[in-house]
């Protein structure tokens, strides 16, 4: 991981100087310090709309948002086909999976798939929640709150 935000960096550093320091500061006051999930990639939705005017900012930021949408597309497009995957593995359960291994190997791919759905779900919100931080309101009906309610 920390290999990956270190590449980040140096294009960083190419596409948006202007920031070094914010970088730098995070650098040396150690904040993230062997824990790479904690670092600060300063990208456009870390900052506040002020932020983005002063830092040179905004059309970074509409390329976030748009890169965000289809991403945000993705996950419910996922989320879909693993919530068929879910509901077709308990059909087939019930159905043809007789004996105990079987019946307990069927079990635990549904529970994979849960899972996978659950995390699906929590990304699909990181990502309306990096969204609204690029000014979408709330409240945008193209892109909602999910939960697992809203699965079936």
């Amino acid at each position: 991981m920390q290999k990956r935000i270190d590449a980040w960096r140096g294009i960083q550093k190419m596409i948006v100087p202007q920031i070094g320091d914010l970088v730098a500061e995070q650098a040396i006051l150690g904040k993230a310090a062997g824990r790479p999930e904690k670092e600060v990639l300063y990208v456009p939705s870390d900052f506040s709309e002020g932020d983005w005017i002063r830092y040179g900012l905004v059309a970074l930021g509409e390329n976030q948002r748009r890169l965000l949408q289809g991403t945000a597309c993705d996950y419910v497009s996922k989320i879909k086909t693993v919530s068929k995957t879910i509901d077709s593995g308990k059909a087939d359960k019930k159905l043809q999976e007789y004996g105990q291994r079987r019946h307990t190997r069927a079990g635990d791919e549904i529970n994979d798939f849960e899972k996978l759905r659950q995390r699906c779900i929590d990304d699909y919100s990181a990502t309306r929640n990096s969204m609204i931080a690029l000014v979408m309101s709330p409240d945008d009906v193209c892109y909602p709150p999910l939960t697992l309610k809203d699965t079936f």
